[in-house]
């Protein structure tokens, strides 16, 4: 009975997650534009749910294929972004250099861990501050003895996520960077995104960094608005 309760989970959780080859782009280094179908992990998580992008599963590359060409895989130095469009959704990834982004070098042996430091970051927001973020997974495992000196490896895994601002071309952490540094979100947005007196005024001192998303979309139309 074990067995074959074993094979009906292999079983269902592989039905869950598929690929599907959605119409979309990429961009050249050159700024070229080529048209084509990307190769999109999808996931259900139930049969009452519908099936969603795996966004994480683009941090580190994404397949593609022109027309009468072979798929290839395409890694953030290869390519200056993609897009593509998925149950009547539009998605577009830029690419996130960290180095380039902060100005400074780490050493290329940390390089292996982070994707090279280059990553698909992907676009939620237009306006005057462009919004992305970055959904990547983590393994965390910890071993310790039980009662009986027998040695026990607990393995957690989890998607992450971390939001940015693009101002004047620069990539700015937002949270939960920031939220982890014990900024206040209100002067954050003064002192790093230069967010306009008149908008911060109509912010509560104490919104929570949780908040961000949504009061960074709100600016975007305010600041549309007034054009």
């Amino acid at each position: 009975m074990k067995l074959h309760l074993a094979i009906i989970f292999i079983l269902a959780f592989s039905l869950n997650l598929r690929a599907e080859d959605c119409k979309g782009y990429i961009i050249s280094l050159k700024g070229d534009t080529l048209q084509g179908t990307l190769d999109i992990p999808i996931y259900k998580r139930a049969l009452n749910t519908p099936r969603e992008v795996q966004f994480a599963d683009l941090w580190g590359g994404v397949k593609f294929k022109e027309v009468s060409a072979k798929e290839k895989k395409y890694k953030p130095a290869d390519i200056s972004g993609f897009g593509f469009d998925y149950n009547g959704q539009s998605f577009d990834f830029e690419i996130y250099d960290m180095q380039a982004n902060s100005g400074k070098k780490a050493p290329k042996w940390m390089g292996k861990f982070v994707n090279n430091f280059t990553v698909f970051v992907l676009r939620i927001n237009n306006g005057a501050l462009p919004l992305y973020k970055e959904f990547w997974r983590s393994k965390e495992e910890r071993s310790y003895e039980d009662t009986y000196k027998r040695k026990i490896t607990n393995i957690k895994e989890g998607i992450n996520t971390e939001l940015y601002a693009k101002k004047e071309g620069t990539f700015i952490e937002i949270a939960p960077y920031a939220t982890k540094a014990g900024r206040n979100l209100k002067s954050f947005m003064k002192e790093y995104l230069n967010i306009e007196e008149a908008y911060l005024k109509t912010i509560d001192d104490k919104t929570s960094f949780d908040d961000a998303e949504t009061i960074l979309v709100k600016y975007n139309e305010w600041k549309k608005n007034l054009l």
